[in-house]
Order: C-alpha cells, then sequence, then structure tokens
C-alpha cells in the first residue's frame, strides 16, 4: 500500500511514527528542513522537502500513485488543506484529514478575552486599544499586524529561530529588540515570563489545542493579566475528518497496517516515547545507581528543577521544571524527544515528585512509563550516622500538615524531611513548650556535596538557629509515651478546674460514634476543659482540631491540657458558634458538648461548608434532646453509675443519664 502524508505538525510526525516499520510506503511532505529532521528514520519512509502548489500536489500524486492520502497539517492552513482536498478529488485518490482537539474557550477565567475570524479583525481590534501586544501567531501574519498604528513600539513579535523568519521580521520593519526568536511551544512559566518582562497588554494567539501550546499561553495570560485575542479556527468539513487516535485507528482496522508483530507481542501502535522517572539519591553522582546513570545516558532529553539538572551536567537538551503539568506539556510538545529522563531527588518512592507525575503521564497512552528508584536522603543519613533505621518513623513536614510533635512524643526516632530554614527552631521551639527537653535532634544538610554538614544537640540549642532548607532531622526520644488502645483518658488525668467535662465513658462512647479518620478536620464546640478535643487530637495525628469555647477559664484549662498532653494539632478557638466558625476550613466530623441555644443555626453554618460532615451530640435534658431529634439519627442514652466504699459495703452512685445523637 502507497500513503502520501502531509505533515511538519505533531500529529503528522506521530502518524509518520506510527507507519513507520509498516508494509506501507509512505511519502512524507514538510515544508521545512526542520520538520524532517523530527521526523524518524524508516526504510519505508521518503520524505520530501518544500512548499508545493496545488499543480506540484497533483503532480506529486499522479507520479507516486497513492492508495491514500493523509492530511495532517496545521489546522489553520487552510488553502494548503484546500489544494491537498482539490489534488486527491482530481487524482482519485482517497483524502482524509486528521483534526486537533480545540481548547474550550466556555470557561475563560479571565474576563478580557475577545474571539475573532481572522487576523484582519485581531487588527482592527486592537488598534483601539493601548499598551504593548504580545504577538503568538508565528511569522506569516506578520505584515497585516504592521497596518497597526505605531507597531514598531507596540508589538512584540515571538517567530521561529531561522535566520530567514528573523530577516523577514527585520525587513517588515520590526526593531530587534522586539523579534523574540525562539523554537515552541512553551510552557505557562516561560510564556509568563515573557509576558512581564514585555510589560504585555495583550496577547494574539490562535486556538491550536494543547499540542500547539494554547492553553498554557492562555494560562499565562489569565496570571500575567493580560488581554486575550484569539483568532478563531476555521471551519473543518465534516467528510472524512478525524481526530489523531481516531485516524491511528483507522489506519490498523480498517487498512490493517501495524508494525508485522504477532498480535500477541504486539506493542500499542500509540507507544511512541519512554519517559523514566529517575531517583538521582541525595545530590552527587557518586551516589547514582548504575540503572539511573543508563537511563540518563540513553535519553533524548533531561527535565528537572535546577538542582537536579546540575547534578547531572551533560551535553543534551534539558529543560528546567519540577511542575508536573509544566513538564507533562513540554513532553506533549516536543515529540522529537523519544526518550526523556525526568531527574528527581532522593528515591522516587518516598515523598516524591513522582507520585503526581506518573498520575499526570499515565493518562497519556503513547508514553511508557519506567521506574528508576533512587537513595533516599533519610536512608543516607541514617547510614551515615550509623543508626538503624528499621526502628525508626520516617515522615516530612515538607509543604505538608504534620502534627510532628506528637510522633516524637510517642516514638524512639522519628527522622523527617525538612522544608524552611526555620522549621528545625520551629518544632524545637515546640518541644521545649511541652516539656520534651530531653529529646536529641541531629540535622544534616548538603548530603554528599563537599559541605555536607551534620549538627546535634537538645531543643535548645536549635531555637532560633536557621539550617539549609531542604535539610533531614532525626529526633530521639529516650522515654517515648506508650499509647494504649482505644479512649477514655481517665478523668483525674486532665487539668479541670470548675469547669464541666466530659466524663470518660460517655467521652469514650461518643468519640467512637464519630469514626474518625487520622485525617479528620474536627470541631468541638462548647469543648469545656478540652477532654474530647485532647483524645480527638491524640487519634487524628494528621488532621487538625479545633476547640470553640466561650468560657474564658474554659479557653485556658483547654489550652493546659493541650499542653500536658502534647497535642499540636489542636487550635482553641474562643467565641461563640457558630459566628466564630465562619472562617474556619470545612469540618469532616463535629462533637457538639454545648450549642448555648444555637443549635439549628450551627449545623446549618456547618452543613454549608460540608454536607456530608458527620455529627455527634451530648444531651441531658428533654428539651434539648426534643430539639436534637429535629435532625434524626441514632440516639442512645447512657446511665453511669460508679461504685464507692460505705464500711465494708460498696454502692454505686448515679450520674446523670446522657443522650448521644448522631446524624
Amino acid at each position: 500500500m502507497k500513503i502520501v502524508l502531509w505533515g511538519g505538525t505533531i500529529e503528522g510526525r506521530k502518524i509518520a511514527e506510527y507507519l513507520s516499520g509498516t508494509d506501507a510506503q509512505v511519502h512524507v511532505c514538510v515544508a521545512t528542513g526542520y520538520g524532517k529532521d523530527l521526523l524518524p528514520e524508516a526504510e519505508n519512509l521518503c520524505v520530501h522537502t518544500g512548499r508545493l502548489d496545488a499543480e506540484e500536489m497533483t503532480a506529486l500524486l499522479k507520479e507516486v500513485s497513492p492508495d491514500l492520502g493523509i492530511d495532517a497539517t496545521h489546522p489553520y492552513a487552510t488553502n494548503v488543506s484546500q489544494n491537498i482536498r482539490s489534488a486527491c478529488e482530481t487524482t482519485f485518490v482517497p483524502y482524509l484529514r486528521v483534526k486537533r482537539n480545540e481548547a474550550d474557550l466556555s470557561v475563560s477565567g479571565t474576563e478580557k478575552a475577545v474571539i475573532v475570524e481572522n487576523t484582519e479583525e485581531a487588527v482592527e481590534f486592537l488598534e483601539k486599544t493601548k499598551g504593548n501586544i504580545f504577538l503568538t501567531t508565528g511569522s506569516k501574519e506578520l505584515s497585516a499586524f504592521t497596518k497597526l498604528t505605531g507597531f514598531q513600539e507596540r508589538l512584540i513579535a515571538r517567530v521561529l529561530s531561522s535566520a530567514e523568519v528573523v530577516q523577514m521580521c527585520k525587513e517588515l520593519g520590526f526593531p530587534g529588540r522586539r523579534i523574540i526568536a525562539a523554537q515552541g511551544p512553551f510552557g505557562e512559566e516561560i510564556n509568563y515570563a515573557m509576558l512581564k518582562e514585555y510589560d504585555a497588554a495583550w496577547m494574539v494567539t490562535k486556538n491550536t489545542g494543547d499540542a500547539g501550546g494554547f492553553q498554557a499561553k492562555w494560562d499565562a495570560a489569565v496570571r500575567a493579566g493580560v488581554g486575550i485575542v484569539v483568532i478563531g479556527r476555521p471551519e473543518e468539513e465534516a467528510k472524512d475528518v478525524f481526530s489523531l487516535e481516531e485516524m491511528l485507528s483507522v489506519l490498523k482496522t480498517k487498512y490493517s497496517l501495524s508494525k508485522g508483530i504477532p498480535e500477541a507481542e504486539e506493542k500499542d501502535p500509540s507507544v511512541s516515547k519512554t519517559v523514566y522517572l529517575v531517583g538521582i539519591g541525595p545530590g552527587s553522582k557518586d551516589l547514582m545507581t548504575g540503572e539511573a546513570v543508563k537511563a540518563i545516558e540513553d535519553s533524548d532529553c533531561l527535565i528537572g528543577a535546577a538542582r537536579m539538572l546540575e547534578a547531572y551536567p551533560v551535553e543534551k537538551p534539558f529543560y528546567k521544571a519540577y511542575l508536573k503539568d509544566e513538564i507533562a506539556t513540554y513532553i506533549d510538545t516536543h515529540p522529537e524527544y523519544k526518550k526523556v529522563a525526568i531527574l528527581l531527588s532522593g528515591d522516587i518512592g518516598y515523598f516524591s515528585g513522582a507520585k503526581g507525575l506518573s498520575e499526570v503521564l499515565k493518562q497519556k497512552p503513547e508514553i511508557e512509563l519506567k521506574f528508576i528508584p533512587g537513595i533516599s536522603s533519610p536512608v543516607y543519613f541514617m547510614d551515615r550516622l550509623g543508626k538503624s533505621w528499621d526502628d525508626c518513623l520516617f515522615t516530612s513536614v515538607h509543604g505538608q500538615n504534620v502534627n510532628l510533635i506528637d510522633r516524637i512524643r510517642t516514638n524512639k526516632k522519628v527522622c523527617t524531611l525538612l522544608g524552611s530554614k526555620e522549621e528545625v527552631s520551629n518544632i524545637c521551639g515546640k518541644l521545649l513548650a511541652l516539656g520534651l527537653n530531653e529529646v536529641r535532634v541531629t540535622v544534616g544538610s548538603r548530603f554528599s556535596y563537599p559541605d555536607e554538614t551534620i549538627l546535634s544537640g537538645t531543643p535548645a540549642d536549635f531555637t532560633g538557629k536557621e539550617i539549609t532548607s531542604l535539610s533531614v532531622a532525626l529526633f530521639e526520644n529516650p522515654d517515648p509515651v506508650v499509647k494504649t488502645g482505644g479512649f477514655g483518658v481517665p478523668d483525674g488525668e486532665f487539668i479541670r478546674g470548675k469547669v464541666p467535662m466530659t466524663k470518660e465513658e460517655i467521652r469514650s462512647v461518643s468519640i467512637s460514634k464519630l469514626k474518625l479518620t487520622k485525617d479528620a478536620v474536627v470541631y468541638d464546640v462548647g469543648a469545656g476543659t478540652g477532654s474530647v478535643s485532647v483524645e480527638i487530637a491524640g487519634y487524628c495525628t494528621e488532621g487538625k482540631v479545633y476547640a470553640i469555647e466561650t468560657n474564658e477559664e474554659a479557653v485556658e484549662l483547654i489550652r493546659k491540657n493541650a499542653q500536658k498532653f502534647c497535642v499540636d494539632n489542636l487550635e482553641v478557638v474562643p467565641g461563640l458558634a457558630p459566628e466564630c466558625l465562619k472562617d474556619l476550613p470545612a469540618p469532616t466530623h463535629v462533637f457538639l458538648g454545648g450549642t448555648k441555644g444555637n443549635l439549628k443555626e450551627i449545623v446549618e453554618l456547618i452543613r454549608s461548608k460540608n454536607p456530608e460532615t458527620r455529627f455527634v451530640m451530648n444531651v441531658i435534658t428533654p428539651e434539648s434532646l426534643a430539639q436534637a431529634l429535629e435532625f434524626g439519627g441514632e440516639i442512645v442514652q447512657m446511665q453511669i453509675s460508679r461504685g464507692r466504699v460505705a464500711g465494708h459495703y460498696h454502692l454505686m452512685t448515679a450520674e446523670n443519664p446522657v443522650y448521644i445523637i448522631t446524624f
């Protein structure tokens, strides 16, 4: 079978990649030498370089006499597509068109978006505006934009990085400082930086879809507060028009074109690229695994944060980025790189960006993901200290809300990744405030580099001290608290004063009814002494507890009990509900100990924050019970009696019955 493919676009290259090595003889037409360089090399591919007019296209089809013509040219190249379709009709060659998916403009994200039909309308609109105009529409339409008044001072032209294009810009009258010659598409960060650098008031673009980097341009403009002029895409004829995925399916099913591999072993034809997620270890190249080094050396391009790329200097293309969506966009828009290595610090399975990246990249059928492990910084740190790490709790406070104090209080060894320079000082300040001044603190930074540093001391030694960010700390507690199962801390353990307190048996059952999770966000409304808040905070070590209380004496008692039980994830909120709840994060669970007659208002406000909130309420009067019953749910009555000694006998003294309502 013979095929003539007009490409030069991302879609054209992917079709050429799919057809390479098949039984078809493919004649690929591209306009430039750059387009030719991006195509795969295969014996069954013949490449024609140079622009063809309608007559030349017809002559080519007569010469090749193909069984099929595929038009994968740019969606805005309407004249070219019309010529291809006409040439195919003249020579009786079946014609198929690949249509690029458009970006959805129905949700703009900005009020400064204008959609026009063509370049002339864009010029007409911009004539009525003020400020610099950032053009991203390519070099073909530049002459039309020179009709703008004072264009030399208003226009910035971003064009391809070829001498011919730059010379054309100069001949049109563009000053050198107003020409950006670079190969795109570009990510959001680069677009944003350029818009800010040139103080742009407007950006002009075409709706080229994700493959053309449209979304990255749009997001950058919205973020920079820049107006957007979008030149609408010409309408495609519905007949014989397919998406890229549909086209590949047609070639496989209708035309039986595959790589000739047995069906059981055939690789997905849409897979055209390998992406390595590489854990590079603590930093030095000497600590990379052999597998990591091989993946890097085999790759066509490296991606990573600046620090990662500096760890492995090599003469090959690279892109500085760490945001998952930006990385994914760059990979999408650079099909010339068949093997890409994304460099990640430490090990890819330990608090690594590999998790989010893999979720995004797994959605792309053309990508085969390979995971390359590395040595994590905490493991390196523990080994450098000569300490075992099989009995150590590992965690991270870098960019995460973690109740580290509770973990240090209840474990002999806790090793954690740090974030800011003040992190160690803040942690040690809390340890001292909670009486954990005997904890041994060891902090390491710049692992595997010549200036590697390891410091040890007490919490007092580190308060007020800044440590290089992205360090690792080990906290060793010589006398950790042993947590027992279940709820029900003895009442006598709490600092009480004259404030009422939920008794331990009622407290135990009520908290069990909440069905808490470790990361729950909990309101304790009418917290009293804080006994319920403290127990919940001790259980929800990855969550947050807000103790709401109006009584000043009770507020102070809650703070004292929080300090005594070392619950760093408990925050006291003085005030009356529901007013004081308005600015708090949405809860997942709520315990209602006292509502001051505002039950309905409290529940309505909380449900407006999260309709799925689980409530548990304690009441002792029939009137309060009647009000609580309006919300339905489960009712349990508990009657507790306590034994006391009377001479040689024991008598039972009854406590007030309590209703526990769950809804």
